[in-house]
């Protein structure tokens, strides 16, 4: 989710710039326009809010071809992407990518509409990346691993998380070293049911959350 053959995926909370703006200027006589174009459009984003915060935008003005600096902050994971050249100018357009989708492809949006709505463009990127990773969570976790037979079966064939009760002692966390599986971490919201450690079969209350390495 927060990664592809592409590179980084940064939620916009997360990411230290939600927005980059690439000026595209091909010659000397456009430059002074666009970029001008683009401070403009750094000053009003940069006002709006996001989470409670302002949100944090970047101008690259490095000497590079745009094609090379799009897919430098592509690999970064920026949220958004925005390149301004000399015919959005004459258009009043901004040319958009968003990171949270697969298609490489621009959107074309007039710029006064795109600052009206970039608030809740992050919001929904934000929530899409977050169902994602919940649902792919979900979808590679067991919940039906009830003793050590299963659980060891289950990882010899499958490289997901299983989640079941845990009583924590030295003697089970030496028995899961064996076929290299540890626990990774206590879901913070806990069933509160009590029931078997996977491992001893002790009465316990507490979920854990079990991953091999390889």
């Amino acid at each position: 989710v927060h990664a592809d053959d592409d590179g980084l995926r940064l939620p916009p909370r997360l990411s230290p710039y939600q927005i980059v703006i690439l000026p595209i200027d091909n010659n000397e006589k456009a430059r002074v326009k666009v970029h001008k174009r683009c401070r403009e459009i750094a000053d009003q984003t940069k006002s709006l809010n996001f989470e409670g915060e302002r949100l944090r935008v970047k101008i690259d003005t490095k000497d590079d071809t745009p094609s090379n600096k799009r897919w430098k902050w592509i690999k970064k994971g920026i949220p958004i992407i925005i390149e301004i050249g000399p015919r959005d100018l004459e258009s009043g357009q901004l040319a958009v990518h968003r990171r949270d989708f697969e298609e490489r492809k621009a959107i074309f949006k007039k710029s006064e509409n795109f600052l009206e709505e970039v608030p809740a463009l992050l919001k929904e990127i934000q929530q899409t990346m977050f169902t994602k990773a919940r649902d792919w969570r979900d979808k590679m976790t067991a919940t039906d691993i009830t003793n050590l037979a299963t659980l060891r079966s289950y990882f010899e064939n499958n490289s997901g998380f299983v989640r079941g009760k845990w009583y924590q002692d030295l003697a089970s966390e030496e028995v899961l070293k064996k076929f290299g599986v540890t626990v990774r971490c206590y879901p913070y919201e806990q069933t509160g049911s009590r029931g078997n450690c996977i491992v001893s079969g002790r009465s316990t209350e507490v979920d854990a959350v079990f991953a091999k390495s390889y």
